[in-house]
């Protein structure tokens, strides 16, 4: 589930989190669920998007 799949070009962003919701991140990317930090807030953004 890429951002390319769907016609969407990457655009650089800074996103300032809770500590709590960025531990989850890293745990993520940690246990290798996902490969990066970009790609598991990618992947909950489009689920989000999908919903809609």
């Amino acid at each position: 589930m890429r951002t390319e799949e769907i016609g969407m070009p990457g655009q650089a962003r800074s996103v300032t989190l809770p500590k709590k919701f960025a531990d989850w991140v890293d745990e993520k990317v940690k246990t290798r669920i996902c490969a990066s930090r970009r790609y598991a807030l990618e992947v909950l953004i489009l689920k989000e998007m999908r919903k809609q």
